[in-house]
């Protein structure tokens, strides 16, 4: 019986062993990794973050004690003022504890920013998108504090602090994006990065999906036969090409949140200024704050999850996984993101207790605050304080200065040859943070991706007229440089996968999988145009006449 015991915890360790995602990412790879890695201690979390965390709010409270403390001794003997209520029902030691926790949660991202300033030793080229994204705490305590104490003010302060917050927001994310793209070299090399992994599900979460797959086959299986269904799933509605593709339409799938918050900022302080200055009804300025939440909060779905894919998609690609997992990816993307997500869901979620009349009234300094849309504000403020403690220190731990972030030569696998090289033509002072950004898009989706996409046009063209003459030949040679191709310029697989299935050449996905492995006879999974023509020779009999022909005369030529 201790036999089958302890073969029966061995299962359950081994279980919950499979629970973890790899390490190394893809469904390749079998070391453990996860988000439980960061609590299971294998770099100091809960000692570095959690315990740390713990000791600074305690120093908070402290300060806060004493600072209430001296306001109600000078208040009782100086003034003569008496406690009517309990102490919870005033705002003072709310406000207070609010304050001391912002406070001591910048002088501990300033610390760190100074550690950066002084001893990283990257280039500013990634450092200072490193720098912007840990400012993310100060700039939040500073604005939520400062919006906390000014909660019932007559000028409507929380208006501007709470938009200048939300600005930064914005300008962290565009930042964050950055420090990915800088981190593999640029935007046009991290597109060459990720060209050898298909957009599905098997690819981006293998674990989850394995899991789920296992799980609940029983059910699936009723609906869908194939046995593979969820993990050959595509992650996005409209399929798109592995490289420029799918990172061009990635950053702009994130990008869009930051104009769409730019514009909430400017709506909001204008509604600002117009209450301030021509007494305008408020109400109007509930309702219009209303309804910019619930498209922003839209715009934050879609730019979380074309963040998460990308993340994912680092994490487990074949190019990728092991430069990326060196450096905490989980922390650094969580310890962003969780600050945008709490912000944005606290705020939904106390205006709509604010609408209801659930929130309780408390007794401040100058009056009761008896409205609740301004309670809920401040309550959200109250909050982002608080949790700006935690982040403070997750900051410290997921971007330490002394971590490489500068690519080598050899962290980018030698994917870009001549012809993919790309310099702006923008003045160098023009080449920083958003301009630097949509020029590298611009350029990936003007040039690489409408490269590629000539090349579908034209064998979707010879597919419907039968016959690939020797000008459409022209025009896929003078294009094929658009692909991410490697120093034999030669085209991944999953790129061409995607071209063979959009062309019609391939009856589905998995068929086109099928010609382009027989194609690739030296198992790099690479093939170069001439394996590409020769493989549209195979696959379609008439199409083959015409293009043996005008191909031979080419190569005579």
């Amino acid at each position: 019986s201790s036999s089958s015991g302890l073969q029966q915890g061995n299962a359950n360790i081994s279980a919950m062993n499979d629970l973890e995602e790899p390490l190394t990412g893809g469904g390749n790879h079998d070391a453990p990794y996860g988000c439980r890695q960061a609590f299971q201690d294998p770099d100091g979390f809960p000692q570095k973050v959690l315990m740390r965390c713990g000791v600074s709010t305690g120093v908070a409270l402290f300060l806060t004690c004493c600072s209430v403390g001296s306001l109600w001794v000078w208040a009782y003997k100086h003034c003569g003022y008496h406690q009517m209520l309990p102490w919870y029902e005033y705002a003072v030691p709310y406000e207070a504890f609010g304050v001391s926790m912002a406070v001591t949660a910048t002088a501990i991202s300033v610390y760190h920013l100074v550690q950066h300033v002084l001893y990283n030793n990257n280039t500013w080229k990634v450092k200072s998108h490193a720098l912007i994204i840990i400012s993310m705490v100060p700039v939040y305590s500073i604005c939520s504090g400062a919006a906390l104490l000014g909660t019932m003010s007559k000028d409507y302060i929380a208006i501007p602090l709470s938009a200048f917050r939300e600005f930064y927001e914005a300008l962290v994310l565009v930042a964050f994006l950055q420090f990915i793209a800088e981190f593999w070299g640029g935007t046009v090399r991290l597109a060459a990065m990720l060209d050898t992994d298909a957009m599905i599900m098997s690819n981006v979460f293998p674990t989850a999906v394995d899991m789920v797959n296992i799980k609940l086959r029983c059910i699936l299986e009723k609906i869908e036969p194939y046995k593979n269904a969820l993990k050959d799933l595509r992650v996005f509605p409209v399929p798109r090409m592995p490289g420029s593709h799918y990172v061009a339409w990635t950053y702009i799938g994130a990008l869009q949140y930051a104009v769409v918050m730019w514009l909430y900022v400017v709506v909001m302080l204008t509604l600002w200024t117009t209450v301030l200055f021509f007494d305008i009804d408020t109400g109007i300025v509930v309702k219009v704050e209303t309804g910019l939440k619930g498209v922003k909060g839209l715009s934050n779905l879609i730019a979380m999850y074309n963040l998460l894919i990308l993340f994912e998609y680092l994490r487990e690609s074949e190019n990728t996984h092991v430069r990326m997992n060196k450096i905490k990816p989980i922390s650094k993307f969580v310890c962003i993101k969780l600050i945008v997500i709490f912000s944005l869901w606290q705020e939904f979620l106390f205006s709509l207790f604010g609408r209801l009349g659930l929130l309780p009234i408390a007794r401040g300094y100058s009056g009761d605050w008896t409205d609740q849309e301004k309670n809920a504000k401040a309550v959200v403020n109250f909050l982002v304080c608080i949790e700006m403690m935690l982040f403070a220190w997750w900051h410290r731990y997921a971007y330490p200065c002394d971590e490489a972030w500068d690519p080598q030569p050899e962290d980018l696998l030698g994917k870009m040859d001549g012809s993919s090289r790309y310099e702006s033509r923008r003045p160098m002072w023009l080449r920083v943070n958003v301009i630097m950004l949509t020029d590298d898009i611009g350029y990936l989706l003007n040039n690489r991706v409408r490269g590629q996409f000539r090349i579908v046009r034209t064998l979707r063209e010879a597919k419907t007229k039968g016959c690939l003459d020797a000008e459409m030949i022209q025009v896929i040679q003078n294009n094929w440089k658009y692909f991410e191709l490697d120093n034999k310029h030669e085209a991944s697989l999953t790129q061409l996968q995607y071209l063979l299935y959009k062309t019609k050449f391939a009856k589905n996905w998995e068929e086109a999988g099928e010609m382009l492995k027989k194609a690739d006879t030296d198992g790099t999974k690479r093939i170069g145009i001439e394996e590409l023509f020769q493989l549209i020779e195979k696959a379609e009999g008439e199409t083959s006449l015409c293009l043996g022909s005008m191909a031979s005369g080419t190569s005579a030529n």
